[in-house]
Order: structure tokens, then C-alpha cells, then sequence
């Protein structure tokens, strides 16, 4: 009798294990049955499936239920949930790519499942403009079409953006880490994640102990692509992860949009070249949608007069609204493009933020809100 008295012990066992990965796993299942059978296995024939050298059956054959008792443990102390590939809350959409993670553990509500699922990334160092951007979007689509989650990385930056905006938008979102739970709960305290805990879901393939390791990101990125039927990229340099994500995006068979940005700005190189080979266009939510729903009714967009009435703005207001954009401005240009005096002009940016038509960013720059 072996070691283990589940499949999925001795599963949760295996995947401690750091160079045995969904490839592997399938391996070694095919030549053995099961996980319990892999246990059963002496070292040598082990070693003949393809990809187990010495060290890595050596490691297989040390695992003990020990292992497996203390990452359940950490989870059901810390309300974590342990879901197999095999697992009816495995999600779906994840399970059609080459390589599906075989564990996932996971936090917060119950993953849900939505018939766009869209994963948002970009860089880490997003300006105002990308920020701007991945807020529109996701308010237009959510304007339009109400079965649409967002999938990201919860890293800062755009990923972060990403979930605020889909949070702040009544929108579920699911974030991926690239670490074990363990490491996460150090971070419990800050509002982002403490609000994916209590609305969303955290995803992690990783053990509850796993750290930060650099090559866990890629293979983070792999999982964000695969919850998702389209990726779009905001922001991003021309070697980055995020282009690593497009890369995975498209090996899944993944629909790739990319918004279009300065030429100027190396933030945006990266969405523009793929726009270059082929991606398409995200000028709005709109051009998603289409893609995915030919024969979805799109509204009409908000005239710049509509936002004016909207935001009941005096004509001095509307002067000075349309001279500031999505990408910030310094105080000191808005008063000389609108020709207004910088001391008059800074009481009326004070009524246009109390509006919430703009907004203050640090060294006296203003972008829009909408």
C-alpha cells in the first residue's frame, strides 16, 4: 500500500515539488495511472519517463503525507481552497490550454465564470494616460455588457489598475500570483488586496510556502492568458512580461488587442509593435466587444457636449475642461493655452475636481476623470 490515501494527497504532495509542472505530471500519470501509482514506482523507472532526471525522482520518492498535511493546514487556516484539474471549480477556461496548472489554490468568493473573461496587463511603471485608459474600458464595457470579468496579475502598475477599476465597477475580477499564499498574507493589510479577499478571487499554482522566484512568472503569465479568451495589453515595454503574456495569449489561441500610444513613450513600444503584427486595435470597449459578439448592440458614445451637460459646467468651466486631456498637464500650461490667470484658474481646477470632471496629480498636474 503506498504512502498517500488520497490521489489528491499525494497530487498536492507532487506539486511541491518546483521542476515537476502540468507536462511532467501527465508523464508520469500516463506511465504509472496515477499519482498514488507515481509513489509505487522505484527510482529507475521513474527516471525513464521523459524529463525525470535522478534528482527529480529522488525528490518524488521523499515526499511524505507530512507534506501534504501541512500545505492543508496553511490553507484551512487561512481559508484557502485547494482545487484539483480534475475538480468541478477548476475553471474551464483554463483547462483547454497544453499545460494547465494540476493544483490551484484559491482565495476569496467562488471563481465565476463569464462569458468574456478579459485579462488586462501592462507595465508595472503605467503612466496616467494607461491608468486613464484600463478605467475607460472597463466603464464602457460594463456600460454595454454585464457577463465580463477582468483576469490580471494583482503586481502594481497596470495589474492593479486593472482590478481597482473592475472592483470599482461592480465588476468580478480574479488576480494571479506568481507566489504561495504564504507570502501573500504579509501583504493582507493593503486596501487592493484586502478587497480582492472580501469580492474577488486570488489565484496562485504555486504552494502555500512557494516565494517570489523570478521563473515563476512566466509561468504566472501562462495561467493570466489562460482564464482568458482575449488579452489586452496597456502599456508595455518591447521586452517585458507583459509581452510574454501576448506571446502565451497567442500560443493559447487567444484573441490579442493592444491600445495604441504615444510614439514617443517606451511604456507604449511594446503595444504598438504588436499592434504592428497583427493585434488588433483597442481604441474602447467597443472594438472587444465586437470581436467576441457580432451582433451585440453598441451604444453611442457621450458627445463632448453631453459630458459638458453632465458635469453642469459653467462656459469659463468648458474652457478649461477641454484644454486638459487623459494624459497629465501642468497647471502652468493650462493657463496659458486657455489664456486665464493662473491664480483665477487654480480655483476653478479646485471646482472642476469637486465635480469630478478632473483630477490633481503630484507637481501640479491635472489629467481628466472622464
Amino acid at each position: 500500500m503506498g504512502k498517500f490515501c488520497t490521489e489528491k494527497d499525494a497530487l498536492i504532495a507532487i506539486n511541491t515539488i518546483p521542476a515537476i509542472g502540468g507536462i511532467k505530471l501527465r508523464r508520469l500519470i500516463n506511465a504509472f495511472g496515477t499519482c498514488l501509482d507515481i509513489f509505487d514506482a522505484p527510482q529507475q523507472m521513474l527516471m525513464g519517463v521523459e524529463g525525470i532526471g535522478e534528482q527529480i525522482a529522488r525528490d518524488i520518492l521523499a515526499l511524505t503525507p507530512e507534506i501534504t498535511e501541512r500545505e492543508e493546514d496553511a490553507c484551512e487556516k487561512h481559508s484557502i481552497r485547494i482545487i484539483c484539474l480534475d475538480d468541478i471549480e477548476y475553471p474551464k477556461q483554463l483547462k483547454t490550454i497544453y499545460d494547465p496548472p494540476p493544483v490551484l489554490y484559491m482565495a476569496g468568493v467562488d471563481y465565476q465564470e463569464t462569458a468574456l473573461p478579459l485579462a488586462i496587463v501592462g507595465t508595472r511603471q503605467c503612466t496616467e494616460y494607461g491608468e486613464a485608459a484600463v478605467r475607460r474600458m472597463v466603464q464602457r464595457m460594463r456600460a454595454i455588457f454585464s457577463d465580463f470579468s477582468i483576469i490580471s496579475g494583482l503586481a502594481t502598475g497596470i495589474d492593479s489598475r486593472a482590478h481597482r477599476a473592475a472592483l470599482n465597477s461592480g465588476v468580478y475580477t480574479a488576480g494571479v500570483l506568481g507566489f504561495g499564499f504564504g507570502q501573500l498574507l504579509t501583504m493582507a493589510n493593503r486596501p487592493l488586496i484586502k478587497e480582492m479577499l472580501e469580492k474577488a478571487t486570488i489565484i496562485s499554482e504555486f504552494p502555500f510556502y512557494a516565494e517570489g522566484l523570478k521563473q515563476n512568472f512566466p509561468q504566472r503569465n501562462r495561467v493570466i492568458s489562460g482564464l482568458a479568451k482575449g488579452v489586452l495589453v496597456v502599456e508595455a515595454g518591447e521586452k517585458s512580461g507583459t509581452m510574454i503574456t501576448a506571446d502565451f495569449a497567442l500560443e493559447q489561441g487567444r484573441e490579442v488587442f493592444a491600445v495604441p500610444g504615444s510614439i514617443f513613450s517606451l511604456k507604449s513600444r511594446g503595444a504598438n509593435r504588436l499592434i504592428s503584427q497583427g493585434a488588433k486595435i483597442a481604441q474602447d470597449a467597443d472594438d472587444i466587444l465586437i470581436e467576441f459578439f457580432e451582433d451585440i448592440k453598441i451604444p453611442e458614445k457621450e458627445s463632448e457636449t453631453a459630458v459638458n451637460t453632465a458635469l453642469k459646467l459653467t462656459d469659463d468651466e468648458k474652457k478649461v475642461y477641454e484644454k486638459i486631456s487623459f494624459e497629465k498637464k501642468h497647471v502652468d500650461i493650462i493657463a496659458f493655452e486657455s489664456n486665464i490667470d493662473v491664480i483665477k484658474l487654480s480655483s476653478m481646477l479646485t471646482l472642476l475636481e469637486m465635480k469630478g470632471a478632473v483630477r490633481q496629480l503630484a507637481g501640479m498636474n491635472f489629467v481628466r476623470n472622464r
